[in-house]
């Protein structure tokens, strides 16, 4: 399987130990001697090679003995380390593979510009498509003081390494997607399958956007379009959300998932992430008191659990399919062979989807390798053999023959390009682009036997002849044989890979930021619900997390404004709501708490990653805001440092370059000012601004009443309970329902056509039902429930999306027995799977009896989202007055 890459241990310089033997040389002096000690690393097993001179007196034999000793132990140490800790040799990854040179070189092994400037540790052959990058030149005469500075460079990078990078597997770097589109997610630790990524489910919260999309007739329509548009619209998740968010605004709730969620690449053949709910209880409103002036200031909705769908190695890219699979049609007149070289990559310009492979690439270029030798009868078109040896004369040569270009797409006309030739064997009904094509299709000797490591040319044979049979050990067994023949597919996915840049683990080490040192717990401050903790430890200087950032030079787009409901007086309304836009603002929304900004500034800064869960700290000022160190805070924000270079040219923008800009284009990082300890808590200090600005907001919540104080449960809380559904929800009444006033019930569901649509019952309406004793509305609107259950036994981590429908608890079926007779209401949730149904039109009860209890979940009431509450706390997170240019200040 593709799936599985082909492992290369490489062999490893290094002086490692000795064992004495003696032997006599005439012309020998009788000084001790230790000379080439050297791990070599053969087939199967590593031999040391130990060579001494003779000892002249037993003291010295003595002494030697014992350094021999102390060498052999340094052996055994180095070389269990190597082992377990994944080291670049012992590891391996897709679109390439490292095989360590046996002689000492110096040049880097890959040529990508880095994130971050350093160099790395080792030179490596670089095998990549159809080229070999940085090939080091062989040297066999090999001195001891190279030997030696080899030795530095590869132990050097791993002794100034922090325990805490040690630690951590999930790392942000240069993608090694081609065209480069930025930086992408890495690992570099195995994952399995079905594993989660993370070592915590969620690494951030996410936030409920309100009319996040909604243009018409509002103020700052034009920004709040570009915003969606440009921005955020490329980042929140309107599609695959859980019902919580749903029920947060049904008419239109979309949601942002700021941490690992935000940040993986797309790629529709080598995604390899799924989603769930972190737990089942993902709303955490009950993380701070009812009464505290904090809530409506936070979310209380944790983010989803990312899990691999497939076996990830270390060394691997985690890309995530967006959906986008299909390359729109180009107008006519459009050159469907150009690659677009000629706009720059760092213009911002055009949309990144037209830059990219898509799966019509792929398989275009699978059906033509397949068609052609070692796949298919077909010979490969050659070059003539004045152009092959104009080629051999250019090419370096200490170079190996199989590196020789011996398989290419272009003809013996010279006028003839390989994207030419190539666009001739396309299908011009696939969608594929001639230029992606070529650049997949293996033009050399070595891509295409690493190709065929990969996929074996003889998997596409319907018939596997008696030699290979036997060399394969499948007899006669018919089933076995299939077992070796593989589907196009695979084939398809190994092409994919070959277009990837190589990523040593190494590399992603030394030119990537940790991306998994902090985790979401409850904050040791009051009233702050969820904190950011230092999973491993974060040294001083580190950086903790890097926070690329979305833009919004209009802050004013996250007011929140009453929607007009149709009615006879509709469009003068619409007029009043035009002219008079602040009689209808209800609020600002929840994001606004979780973005950088200054009090001079419209701009708002909102973090992709979860430095968001960061709380304030501050020293010196009030003790309201202590955290418990003498030092206060024990990090700070700052620009990034290097790993996003695009960010250094942005920040001479003015803010209508930037509003203008497709995409986001600035990055902060958050650095640690002392060092913190392992599942210490993070904090940042945001300003005498925000403390003012809280300190008011405290003052003036004492006059605002609580709702729903007297019994008053948390979803949370109802999500937790055991044992049977409280009676206070329970109307223990066929016509009447119990209305929580900020509980929601929402009860498995699914339409079906003939029940919900054409079932006589409910096709027509009974405004006298209620009048009909309990058994007559049972027999002519009730049904057996008991198969609305869940997909699978995790319950709500994995729910359907819409497949919670609001619900009435009648009865109780007998104590202890966790069935009850329920009644569905209809879903105001706005989809295919929860149209108006025929019971909702004619006004009848849709009843289910025998109904599971485990079928049931809590979320709170659309008209009770506390973060909707007037008088809730909003403030920017303030950052260092430097962040902020002159230029951008323009509320001054």
């Amino acid at each position: 399987m593709v799936d599985s890459p082909i492992r290369h241990r490489n062999s490893c310089r290094m002086v490692e130990g000795s064992s004495s033997s003696e032997e006599k040389n005439k012309n020998a002096n009788n000084n001790d001697q230790l000379q080439d000690l050297e791990l070599q690393q053969g087939q199967q097993q590593h031999q040391l090679i130990i060579t001494n001179t003779p000892q002249s007196s037993t003291k010295k034999r003595s002494s030697t003995l014992l350094i021999a000793l102390l060498l052999l132990i340094g052996i055994m140490v180095q070389f269990i380390y190597y082992r377990n800790n994944n080291d670049i040799n012992n590891n391996n990854y897709y679109g390439g593979t490292i095989s360590r040179s046996t002689t000492t070189a110096t040049t880097p092994a890959i040529t990508t510009l880095p994130l971050i400037s350093t160099t790395t540790s080792a030179s490596a052959y670089i095998i990549h498509n159809n080229k070999v990058d940085n090939v080091p030149k062989s040297n066999t005469k090999t001195t001891n003081n190279e030997e030696e500075q080899e030795q530095e460079q590869e132990q050097e990078p791993k002794a100034e390494e922090s325990s805490s990078n040690n630690s951590c597997g999930i790392w942000m770097a240069p993608s090694s997607l081609t065209p480069y589109p930025g930086y992408g997610i890495f690992t570099t630790r195995p994952i399995h399958k079905k594993e989660s990524i993370l070592h915590s489910s969620s690494d951030a919260v996410s936030i409920q956007i309100r009319d996040a999309y909604r243009f018409s007739n509002m103020p700052f329509q034009k920004e709040r379009q570009k915003w969606w548009t440009n921005t955020f619209g490329n980042y929140v998740w309107s599609r695959g959300t859980g019902d919580h968010t749903r029920y947060d605004f049904p008419i239109m709730s979309s949601d942002f998932q700021p941490g690992f969620g935000a940040l993986p690449n797309h790629h529709c053949i080598l995604n390899s992430l799924d989603y769930r709910m972190a737990a089942q209880n993902t709303i955490q409103d009950n993380i701070i008191d009812s009464n505290s002036p904090g809530r409506g200031s936070i979310s209380y909705t944790l983010g989803r659990d990312f899990y691999s769908t497939r076996e990830l190695y270390a060394g691997e890219e985690i890309f995530l399919n967006y959906g986008m699979c299909d390359r729109e049609k180009e107008e006519k007149g459009g050159n469907n062979n150009d690659s677009s070289e000629s706009e720059s990559e760092s213009d911002g310009g055009g949309d990144w989807s037209s830059k990219m492979y898509y799966p019509a690439d792929f398989k275009e270029a699978a059906r033509i390798v397949k068609l052609h030798k070692p796949y298919g009868p077909k010979s490969w078109p050659t070059m003539t053999n004045r152009r092959k040896k104009l080629t051999n004369t250019s090419t370096n040569a200490n170079t190996n023959n199989d590196n020789d270009l011996t398989i290419t797409t272009e003809t013996e006309e010279d006028s003839i390009s390989g994207v030419e030739r190539i666009a001739k064997m396309i299908d011009p009904n696939s969608g594929a682009k001639p230029q992606f094509v070529y650049d997949t299709i293996p033009k050399t000797k070595l891509a295409m036997k690493k190709l065929q490591d990969l996929v074996p040319s003889n998997s596409f044979y319907n018939n596997i002849n008696d030699k290979e049979d036997k060399d394969n050990n499948f007899g006669d067994d018919s089933k076995r044989k299939q077992k070796h023949i593989v589907k196009i597919d695979e084939l398809v996915e190994a092409l994919a890979r070959s277009v990837l840049e190589p990523r040593p683990i190494e590399w992603i080490k030394q030119n990537g930021v940790c991306l998994e040192h902090l985790v979401p717990k409850k904050s040791t401050i009051h009233d702050a619900g969820l904190g950011g903790f230092a999973q491993y430890g974060v040294a001083k200087d580190e950086i903790v997390v890097p926070t690329p950032v979305l833009q919004t030079v209009h802050k004013e787009i996250l007011t929140l404004y009453e929607r007009i409901n149709k009615s006879n007086n509709y469009r003068h309304n619409i007029r009043d709501f035009i002219d008079n836009p602040e009689k209808y603002k209800v609020g600002t929304g929840l994001l606004y708490n979780y973005c950088f900004g200054h009090t001079d500034s419209s701009m708002l800064l909102c973090p992709l990653t979860s430095a968001m869960l960061i709380n304030h700290c501050s020293v010196g000022r009030s003790k309201q805001f202590d955290c418990g160190h003498p030092d206060g805070p024990n990090a700070v924000v700052r620009w990034s440092s290097g790993w996003d270079n695009d960010s250094i040219q942005w920040r001479n923008a003015t803010l209508d370059e930037i509003d203008n800009k497709f995409g986001r284009v600035l990055s902060l990082e958050i650095i640690a000012t002392r060092d913190i300890q392992p599942n210490e808590e993070v904090f940042i200090d945001y300003g005498i601004d925000w403390e003012n600005a809280w300190m008011k907001h405290v003052e003036e919540w004492k006059s605002i009443p609580s709702p729903n104080k007297e019994n008053f449960i948390s979803a949370q809380e109802a999500n937790s309970r055991s044992g049977p559904i409280m009676k206070n929800l329970i109307s223990n009444d066929l016509r009447e329902n119990v209305v929580h006033p900020y509980l929601l019930i929402g009860c498995q569901y699914k339409i079906h056509r003939k029940i919900d649509f054409k079932n006589k019952n409910y096709t027509k309406p009974n405004k006298f039902w209620k009048t009909m004793t309990d058994q007559q509305i049972l027999q002519t609107y009730g049904e057996d429930g008991s198969d609305y259950v869940y997909g699978d036994k995790s319950g709500y981590i994995n729910h359907r999306e819409y497949s919670h429908w609001p619900c009435s608890i009648l009865k109780e079926e007998g104590a202890g027995t966790g069935r009850y007779t329920v009644q569905i209401h209809q879903s105001p949730l706005r989809s295919e799977k929860t149209r108006t149904t025929a019971w909702t039109e004619n006004n009848v009860p849709r009843i289910l009896t025998n109904y599971k209890q485990e079928s049931i979940h809590y979320f709170i009431r659309p008209n009770s989202q506390e973060h909707m509450r007037p008088g809730v706390f909003r403030h920017h997170v303030g950052v260092p007055d430097n962040i902020y240019p002159n230029h951008w200040k323009n509320y001054i």
